[in-house]
């Protein structure tokens, strides 16, 4: 009832309160409304004739991201159009490269990703933000050629300069964030931003996916800052840097 009043807030009103969004009721851990909610998404699909093209060239969006210790960087992808397939070249808006590696919700590898299909993949030379688009490309060229044209419109959008209101009787803790997912990332910097800040303000210097290494221990010896990392390691501790 609290998501629905929340969705009502936001504009989306559900059938329940007079509106046309359709709500089921599930729960992941009890299995409970999912055979409904898939039965929904079907007779949605067939009413509003919703068809997907598949031999269009794949593009959709990423959903989680995650360097992974031994495999490099690691990205969740959710296919929207096209079909996906292994070898394919893909280029986001701070990552691109060709698919290595290409595997199911269970692990398994797979050769192709038709619409709708979410895939993990193994294979870009950065981690890529959750939310940014992706796109097949041609060739290597091309791919990086788009991702840095996007990456100059897009980077300012998601990243803007954070003013910080600080008077003579506040101090300043610096900080630098590291953690294994993009979502625990997000998460962690929303969690700090709700913390009081009346008498010490909390300063995100930089904030990334991946474990510790020497440039974050570099600048946050230049910068006087903590490092906290969630569930990373460390590659470089020198002695006397306090690390959370």
């Amino acid at each position: 009832e609290k998501a629905k009043k929340q969705l009502s807030e936001a504009g989306i009103k559900v059938e329940q309160l007079g509106g046309q969004t359709p709500c089921v009721a599930t729960s992941a851990k009890t299995g409970q409304g999912i055979d409904e909610l898939l039965e929904l998404i079907i007779l949605l699909a067939q009413m509003e004739e919703l068809k997907a093209n598949y031999k269009k060239p794949a593009n959709g969006v990423i959903i989680e991201s995650h360097l992974d210790a031994e495999r490099g960087p690691s990205a969740t992808i959710l296919v929207k159009e096209g079909t996906l397939k292994k070898r394919d070249i893909i280029t986001t808006e701070s990552a691109y490269g060709p698919i290595k590696i290409m595997e199911d919700f269970k692990g398994r590898e797979l050769d192709q990703a038709p619409p709708g299909t979410p895939v993990k993949i193994i294979g870009l030379n950065e981690v890529p933000a959750v939310g940014e688009k992706w796109s097949v490309c041609e060739n290597l060229i091309e791919a990086k050629e788009i991702s840095s044209e996007k990456a100059l419109i897009e980077t300012p959008k998601r990243e803007p300069a954070e003013i910080l209101e600080i008077t003579p009787d506040k101090k300043v803790l610096n900080l630098i964030i590291k953690a294994d997912v993009s979502g625990s990332l997000e998460a962690i910097r929303k969690s700090l931003s709700v913390i009081p800040q009346d008498k010490i303000v909390l300063r995100v210097l930089y904030a990334s996916v991946g474990d510790i290494n020497e440039s974050d221990m570099k600048l946050a010896q230049s910068a006087k800052a903590m490092i906290f990392g969630f569930r990373v390691k460390s590659s470089y501790v020198p002695y006397g840097l306090l690390l959370r």
